[in-house]
C-alpha cells in the first residue's frame, strides 16, 4: 500500500483478477481475509461466475427453472480447504437456519452409496458399495494429514484384512496352510505378533498383522526427531537381521499375496472372491511400488513421468490382467477424464498424481467420501462466494472477457491487458445484477438478464461464453493505473489465445502450455417420468456410478434430490420423478495440434453447434445401446432402444418419441475455458507455482498450476487460490493449507 502525498491517505493496491472460477474467487477470498486492504476487481466473461463449475437456471417457462450444469459435480470429503472456504462463506452470509440452504450442512449432504462397473469375461457386473462414514467434518480449522505415508500404508493393510475376511467367508473350504518361507522370516513374524493370541488367526491374518506392526514402527520413525534409532527395532527383532525394515515388510506382504493367490486363482468366477482378490492385489501393488521406488523419501514426483497403470503393472501380483483392467485401476482415469485427446484408446494419467489422489481419497476423507450439493453448483458454491466477496468490497465486471496479456518492454512484468467489452449496461453507474431467486434461493440463470443491457433484444442472439463471438469494443487496462498486480485465474486451455506474449518471452510458459494438456468433456441431463427403481435400478436409490466405459458417456448419477429446488408443476406427466446426470470425455475432432503458442483450434473446430451435434450422436448411441445395463426398464426387451416417451417434455404442443430428447439438456464443453485439465505423465514438472509466474506482477490461480493435487478438481483449484493469496499478501500461511506439501517426500 502506498500513501498519496497530497491527501496523506493510503492508496489501496489494485489487484485485477482475470476469470471467475474457483481458483480466482478463492484468491479474492484469501486477500480479503488477509487483514490488508486491496482494491480488487474481478473481470468475468459473460454473465455468471463459476468457470467449469458454473451452472444456471433455465428461464424458459417450459423448463421450470431446472438446473443446468457443465457436467456432474460432487465434492469429496477430503476437500478440507474447499470446505473451509465454503463454511466461512455460509457463516458470513448468516442465512436464516430454515432458509433454503441456510447452512453449509444443508447445502452439502453425505453420499455413501457408489457403484463401479466391472467387465469380466465379456459381461458387466455391478460393484455396489455402501461406504463407511465417520463423525468428522471436512474443513475444520485444525485439519491436518499424517506426516508419514507409512501411516496410510498401515490403514491400507486394514483394508486388506477386511477383504481377506470377505474372501475367506465366501469360499466353501478351509483356509489354506501357512506358506513356505525360510525360518528366519518366520521367526521375525513370530516376534512381531508375540503379544497377541494367534490360535484363531489364519496364516494370512498373522502375516498382515506382522506387516502392520512394521508399518507402524516405520511411521513412528518418520514422525520422530533425528535421534530415532531404527537399529533399536532391528535389534528387537533379533540378532542376525541384516535387511532394512522396508525389505522385511515387503517380504512379509509378498508372501501374504502369494498365499492368497494360490487359494483364489481357481475361484475367480465368484464375484465376491474376485472383488476381494482385486482389492488385495491392488493395495499390494500400490504399497510395493511406493516402497520399492522409495517414494516416501523422494516423493510422488519421482514417478510423475510414468502412466499409472504402466507403473502399477510392475508391482502387482501377475493375474493375467485381472487387477490391471479392473474398475479400481481405471476409476481414476474416468473420474479425471484421463483420456488424451478424449480418445478412449489413450488412457493416460501420471502415476505420481494418481498415488496422491488415491491416498487422499481412501484415507483422508471426513464425514463421507462424497458430499452431494443440494442445488446447482452455481447456487451452492458461487452464489455464497459472490455475495460474501461483494460484501467485502470486491468489484465484479461481468461481460468483460480477457483478450490478451501484454508483456512490458523489460520482459519482466505485465504492463497492459486487452479486455473485450461484450455488452454495456443501461445503467453504467451500477453493477450488473446477475442473480434470480427460485423458491427462496438466489441462483444464476442460464442466460443473461437482457433488460439490464443496452440493445438487449439484439444481444439475445449472442452466446457470451463462445470465444469466437464479437465484442462491442476493446479497452486497455494499464499497469499502475488499473492494476498493480494481476491474478490470472482463467483456465490454461485459453492461454494460446490470450497469453502468446508470455509464451513467446518465456520458455517455461511454452513448456507448460504444450505439456499441461486439456480435454473436451460432454454431459447429459434427463428428466424422467418414472423413478429409478421403476426404471429397473433396484440396488439402491440415488447412486453415483462410474467406469461403465462401453461408451464415452461413462459416468451416471441419480440427482433426483434436486427436484425440490426446481419448479416443476406437481401434476401428472409434467412432474419428473427422476433426474439422471451423465458425463464423460469428448474427443477432439480433428485432434488438436500444438501451435506456436500452444494447442489452438479454429472457430470452426470450436463451433458450439458442431459440438452439440457430436454429443447428441453419442447420447443416442448410449441411450439406445448401453443404458439398458443400468436402467433395464427404460429400453426394449432386448436391452436396446430407449423408450423416449419416458422423458418429461413440458414444451407447448405434442412431442412424441425422439422429439422429447430435445427437451433434455445436452452439453458440449468445447470452448477453451471449459476444457478439463489433464495430468498426463511427465507434465507436473511443467506446471508453474501460483507465486512464481516468471513475471513480477503476475500471480496464477487454477487447477492447472502446481498445487499438490495437480489434477482437475475443486480442491486443487482452492489450494492454488490460497497459494496465490499467500504469495501476494502472506495469508494464509502455507503450513495452514491442508495437503499442499503432502507426498513431496521426506527429503524435501
Amino acid at each position: 500500500m502506498t500513501v498519496s502525498a497530497s491527501s496523506a491517505e493510503p492508496i489501496k493496491e489494485k489487484v485485477a483478477i482475470l476469470g471467475g472460477g474457483v481458483g480466482a474467487l478463492v484468491t479474492a477470498f484469501g486477500l480479503t481475509e488477509s487483514g490488508k486492504d486491496y482494491d480488487i476487481t474481478v473481470y468475468q466473461m459473460g454473465w455468471r461466475l463459476g468457470g467449469k463449475g458454473a451452472s444456471g437456471r433455465n428461464l424458459d417457462p417450459a423448463y421450470h427453472y431446472r438446473i443446468e450444469e457443465h457436467g456432474l459435480h460432487v465434492w469429496a470429503g477430503l476437500y478440507d480447504n474447499a470446505f473451509g472456504v465454503i463454511r466461512k462463506c455460509y457463516a458470513e452470509l448468516d442465512r436464516a437456519p430454515d432458509a433454503p440452504l441456510g447452512t453449509w450442512q444443508e447445502a452439502f449432504k453425505p453420499q455413501n452409496f457408489v457403484v463401479v462397473e466391472e467387465k469380466y469375461k465379456e459381461q458387466w457386473y455391478h460393484w455396489p458399495f455402501t461406504l463407511p462414514t465417520n463423525g468428522q467434518l471436512p474443513g475444520e480449522p485444525d485439519a491436518r494429514l499424517f506426516l508419514s505415508i507409512w501411516s496410510y500404508i498401515e490403514e491400507a493393510i486394514d483394508l486388506m484384512r477386511h477383504f481377506l475376511a470377505q474372501h475367506l467367508e465366501a469360499k466353501d473350504d478351509a483356509a489354506p496352510p501357512p506358506p513356505k518361507m525360510d525360518g528366519r522370516l518366520r521367526r521375525l513374524i513370530n516376534r512381531l505378533v508375540n503379544n497377541i493370541e494367534t490360535a484363531t488367526m489364519t496364516a494370512g491374518d498373522i502375516m498382515l498383522y506382522a506387516a502392520q506392526q512394521l508399518a507402524r514402527r516405520l511411521a513412528e520413525a518418520d514422525e520422530a526427531d533425528d535421534n530415532f534409532d531404527l537399529g533399536d527395532i532391528l535389534r528387537w527383532l533379533g540378532s542376525g537381521v541384516e535387511e532394512s525394515l522396508e525389505r522385511i515388510f515387503l517380504s512379509i506382504l509378498t508372501h501374504f499375496v502369494d498365499w492368497v493367490w494360490d487359494d483364489v486363482q481357481d475361484k475367480l468366477d465368484s464375484l465376491v472372491i474376485r472383488q476381494a482378490w482385486i482389492f488385495i492385489n491392488f493395495a499390494y501393488g500400490n504399497i510395493r511400488g511406493i516402497v520399492d521406488d522409495d517414494l516416501i523419501t523422494n516423493g510422488f514426483y519421482k514417478v510423475d513421468d510414468q502412466d499409472y497403470r504402466a507403473w502399477l503393472g510392475k508391482y502387482i501380483r501377475d493375474d493375467d490382467g485381472l487387477t490391471l483392467n479392473s474398475p479400481l485401476a481405471f476409476f481414476v482415469y474416468d473420474a479425471d477424464f484421463a483420456y488424451e485427446d478424449g480418445d478412449f484408446s489413450k488412457p493416460r494419467i501420471s502415476a505420481g498424481v494418481t498415488l496422491y489422489t488415491i491416498i487422499r481419497m481412501a484415507f483422508t476423507w471426513k464425514g463421507a467420501l462424497i458430499w452431494k450439493m443440494q442445488a446447482g453448483m452455481g447456487d451452492t458454491v458461487f452464489t455464497p462466494l459472490y455475495r460474501v466477496l461483494q460484501k467485502r468490497g470486491v468489484k465484479f465486471k461481468f461481460f468483460h472477457r480477457v483478450k490478451k496479456l501484454h508483456v512490458a518492454d523489460d520482459k519482466r512484468s505485465i504492463d497492459a491487458i486487452t479486455v473485450g467489452v461484450q455488452a454495456k449496461l443501461k445503467n453504467p453507474g451500477q453493477e450488473y445484477q446477475p442473480l434470480i431467486t427460485v423458491k427462496g434461493l438466489e441462483c444464476w440463470p442460464s442466460t443473461p438478464f437482457y433488460d439490464q443491457l443496452v440493445d438487449g433484444d439484439a444481444l439475445k442472439a449472442v452466446n457470451f461464453e463462445d470465444w469466437c463471438t464479437d465484442d462491442i469494443e476493446e479497452i486497455q487496462l494499464k499497469a499502475g493505473v488499473d492494476f498493480d498486480k494481476v491474478v490470472l485465474g482463467i483456465s490454461i486451455g485459453m492461454f494460446p489465445y490470450i497469453c502468446c506474449d508470455l509464451i513467446e518471452q518465456n520458455g517455461d510458459w511454452k513448456a507448460m502450455v504444450d505439456q499441461v494438456r486439456t480435454v473436451r468433456t460432454q454431459a447429459l441431463q434427463l428428466w424422467l417420468k418414472p423413478t429409478a427403481y421403476e426404471l429397473g435400478w433396484t440396488l439402491m436409490q440415488e447412486p453415483l456410478l462410474s467406469t461403465y466405459d462401453i461408451n464415452p458417456i461413462d459416468s451416471w448419477a441419480d440427482m433426483t434430490h434436486l427436484l425440490k429446488r426446481e419448479g416443476w408443476p406437481a401434476e401428472g406427466d409434467h412432474f419428473p420423478l427422476n433426474i439422471a446426470y451423465f458425463c464423460g470425455p469428448m474427443a477432439d475432432a480433428p485432434p488438436i495440434n500444438p501451435g506456436a503458442c500452444g494447442p489452438e483450434q479454429t472457430c470452426a473446430e470450436l463451433s458450439q453447434e458442431a459440438g452439440h451435434a457430436m454429443v447428441r450422436a453419442e447420447v443416442l448411441d448410449m441411450l439406445n445401446n448401453d443404458v439398458g445395463h443400468i436402467l433395464p426398464n427404460a429400453v426394449g426387451p432386448d436391452g436396446k432402444g430407449f423408450m423416449w416417451d419416458l422423458l418429461v417434455d413440458d414444451r407447448p404442443g405434442e412431442h412424441q418419441g425422439l422429439e422429447r430428447l430435445e427437451a433434455q439438456y445436452i452439453r458440449a464443453n468445447v470452448q477453451p475455458t471449459e476444457r478439463y485439465v489433464l495430468s498426463l505423465p511427465g507434465s507436473t514438472r511443467h506446471r508453474l507455482d501460483p507465486g512464481d509466474s516468471k513475471f513480477d506482477n503476475l500471480y496464477l490461480a487454477g487447477d492447472w498450476t502446481l498445487n499438490a493435487f495437480n489434477a482437475g478438481n475443486v480442491e486443487a483449484a482452492t489450494i492454488s487460490g490460497l497459494l496465490a493469496s499467500n504469495s501476494i499478501s502472506g495469508y494464509p500461511e502455507r503450513d495452514k493449507i491442508v495437503g499442499w506439501n503432502f507426498g513431496r517426500g521426506l527429503s524435501t
